[in-house]
């Protein structure tokens, strides 16, 4: 079900547009490797995403936890240990975390030393562009530079 409304998305811009085929090679490049991901798009786009980046990956994990950083703290799921069950983690609405908040979570992903935790996957999704949030000092760069190794923009 998932998917097929992933398809409709991509179908609904012109099928010979250069950006549609940006987002395909986004999206496979993506799936290919284990790094974050930041989704700009809106909310329920952004998770259909992460489940189809999840069935193109080489190694699936089939669980996608969204966490709404507008009404949820991520770094109560950053603690638990996952490494028995994996999952993909994504952070909806990244750019509504307070300033403590981005502060804690870049200190969480850089003391990891990789770019995922245990047993996770990070994705990021926003609604609105984020590097605009950073040019308006909204948004903490670091977080964004740590986010943002692979950003795809959904039309």
């Amino acid at each position: 079900m998932e998917g097929d409304r992933y398809r409709e998305l991509v179908k609904s811009t012109h099928p010979q547009s250069s950006r549609v085929l940006a987002i395909e090679e986004d999206i496979n490049l993506a799936a290919l490797v284990n790094v974050p991901v930041l989704i700009t798009g809106p909310a329920a786009d952004c998770r259909e995403l992460a489940c189809e980046l999840d069935r193109r990956s080489t190694s699936p994990v089939g669980e996608v936890e969204v966490i709404d950083c507008r009404i949820q703290n991520p770094l109560t799921a950053l603690e638990q240990d996952l490494s028995a069950n994996p999952k993909i983690l994504l952070l909806q609405e990244v750019h509504a975390l307070s300033p403590d908040d981005q502060l804690r979570l870049t200190r969480e992903l850089e003391e990891t030393g990789r770019p995922t935790t245990t047993g996770r996957r990070i994705l990021a999704s926003s609604s609105v562009p984020l590097f605009d949030r950073v040019v308006d000092q909204l948004f903490n760069e670091h977080l964004y530079y740590r986010l943002n190794v692979i950003h795809i923009v959904i039309p």
